[in-house]
């Protein structure tokens, strides 16, 4: 497997090795850390396919870890992707899988934003899929929505000390629902949607995974 491209994110930041990708049009896989901390994004003709941990599946708050291990192990069995056995059980629909997946894409862009440091390579390599062209992202508009979403962290990070805090809420859900009525639907459904996980028990990082609205 050739790398095409090495480096460290103190010396060359990510903004840069996206651009590269795009301009150049490159496929392959794109691994940012190591070990546990490791995460990928696979690139079609440099636009993003997907994205996520590397070496296991992202359980995504739908899936026990103990399902998750046996979904693995069937997996290594049958030489069968993870997300086409979630289907097949039933344990997933495939509107929500495919919404999963391309939160946990948005995710991992998010969480390559935020690191200042790190290894990185890009390996070309032949991606297998079958996402539509249409909706895949190029490289450098995943590297503007990940720019955008930083801004946004930046407006609340400081009343999120830790994604392992765990809030309580405070007030009803009609007041909450009166707040976010200028916001449209849309607005109104997030709101109603974080609320409702917000009980003095599940962490932040919980409640994130389980709305399914992102970071």
């Amino acid at each position: 497997m050739a790398v095409a491209l090495h480096g460290n994110l103190r010396d060359f930041g990510i903004a840069e090795v996206f651009q590269l990708i795009g301009q150049q049009r490159k496929t392959g896989m794109l691994v940012v850390g190591e070990g546990n901390d490791a995460v990928f994004l696979s690139f079609d003709d440099g636009r993003v396919v997907a994205g996520g941990p590397t070496g296991q599946e992202s359980e995504g708050g739908h899936l026990t870890r103990d399902q998750l291990r046996d979904l693995v192990s069937e997996s290594g069995r049958s030489a069968r992707p993870i997300p086409d056995l979630l289907v097949s059980s039933g344990r997933m629909e495939p509107a929500v899988l495919e919404e999963v997946q391309d939160l946990l894409t948005r995710e991992t862009v998010f969480d390559i934003m935020r690191r200042k440091s790190g290894e990185f390579h890009f390996s070309a390599e032949p991606i297998v899929h079958d996402t539509p062209p249409e909706r895949l992202l190029g490289a450098e508009q995943i590297l503007m929505d990940g720019l955008r979403m930083l801004d946004e962290w930046q407006t609340f990070s400081a009343a999120v000390p830790s994604e392992d805090a765990v809030f309580r809420r405070v007030g009803s859900l009609e007041s909450s629902r009166a707040l976010a009525q200028s916001g449209g639907d849309d607005r109104l459904d997030q709101v109603e949607r974080v609320l409702k996980l917000i009980d003095g028990r599940l962490s932040v990082r919980r409640v994130i995974d389980l709305s399914r609205i992102g970071t």
